[in-house]
């Protein structure tokens, strides 16, 4: 996770397909095959529902940030999904990110985050099930 010259931020988000098809297709009541050269618009919109109901992010005032969905990489056993903020970040907020991606299918299930400033100082957040919420003060 970044934050850009221009206050945007971008993500992403590491998911294994296997774990990631059965959770949408149980929660969903769908038939997702998440394959490179199968994937639909649809079934895109399905896997960005998903992310946006278990990953979101509190820029202040009660206010989710708005985010979009970019583009989606495959690799052997995972895939990564892409997204930037609408919205500009603001400095005089902090960022209170909750995150129970997978945790709906897994008990044990942990997810790292790992944030970086404009100075590229990066730092790395455990969420849980228990543990699924954390908040940054942000930087210029």
């Amino acid at each position: 996770m970044d934050i850009t010259a221009d206050n945007a931020l971008v993500f992403s988000i590491k998911l294994f397909t296997d774990d990631l098809e059965q959770i949408v297709n149980t929660k969903y009541h769908t038939h997702i095959s998440i394959q490179k050269d199968q994937l639909k618009k649809e079934d895109c919109e399905v896997l960005e529902r998903y992310v946006r109901h278990h990953f979101r992010i509190d820029i202040g005032n009660k206010k989710w940030l708005k985010y979009e969905w970019e583009k989606i990489k495959f690799t052997e056993q995972a895939v990564y999904l892409y997204f930037r903020s609408e919205d500009k970040v603001p400095f005089s907020n902090q960022l209170k990110i909750n995150n129970t991606l997978m945790c709906d299918l897994y008990e044990n299930q942990s997810n790292l985050l790992i944030l970086s400033d404009k100075t590229k100082k990066e730092q790395g957040y455990k969420y849980t099930k228990e543990d699924y919420s954390f908040t940054f003060k942000i930087n210029e």
